[in-house]
């Protein structure tokens, strides 16, 4: 009798199963149709969508969306700055240089702060001598909000260059030891 229970249990599970195969299925296909039909979206919907995506925090599928709209519109400094801090959110330095650069040579003036994020990207990417240039390039045409502010971090941020290229020509030799089972656990601390 266990075996006709245990049958008449899978019987009855068969209709939820096929119906969760079948709705994956469709989520599936949605998720594919959208993507691939940027092309078929005007920019404004685009920016919508990638806007929506970034103030949800999914700045990775966002990326997409604003990359299109300046794929149709390579003057749309909006989208090139959205794609730029993306890419900086999701520590894609690299390409966050590449976006930023391309804010900066737009001369964008809504970005004021373009030239300084272009910095962050160099230095992020091990670019010291050019992320120096970059922050001094700053630090004489910041004409934007609190240019103090702005100025005083641009300069620690030429100090922070210097000391890495000095701190790679002469490195510290250290030592490391480790501590013991008792300093950290598994889990995030």
């Amino acid at each position: 009798n266990i075996k006709e229970l245990k049958n008449e249990q899978l019987t009855n599970m068969k209709p939820i199963i096929a119906s969760l195969v079948i709705g994956l299925m469709i989520t599936f296909f949605q998720v594919n149709a959208q993507t691939n039909d940027l092309s078929k979206m005007t920019p404004a919907k685009m920016i919508k969508e990638g806007d929506y995506l970034f103030k949800q925090g999914s700045y990775y599928n966002a990326i997409p969306y604003y990359q299109a709209v300046y794929g149709k519109d390579n003057t749309n400094a909006y989208a090139v700055n959205q794609v730029a801090q993306c890419e900086f959110l999701v520590r894609d330095y690299k390409e966050g240089e590449k976006w930023f650069k391309t804010l900066v040579d737009m001369k964008a003036a809504e970005y004021p702060l373009a030239l300084y994020y272009y910095g962050m990207m160099l230095k992020y990417n091990a670019k010291y001598d050019l992320a120096k240039q970059a922050f001094q390039n700053f630090v004489k045409t910041y004409l934007g909000d609190n240019p103090a502010q702005y100025k005083k971090l641009a300069n620690a941020q030429i100090q922070g260059c210097d000391l890495a290229v000095q701190m790679m020509a002469n490195p510290l030799k250290i030592r490391v030891t480790h501590l013991g089972p008792t300093v950290n656990g598994p889990y995030t601390e």
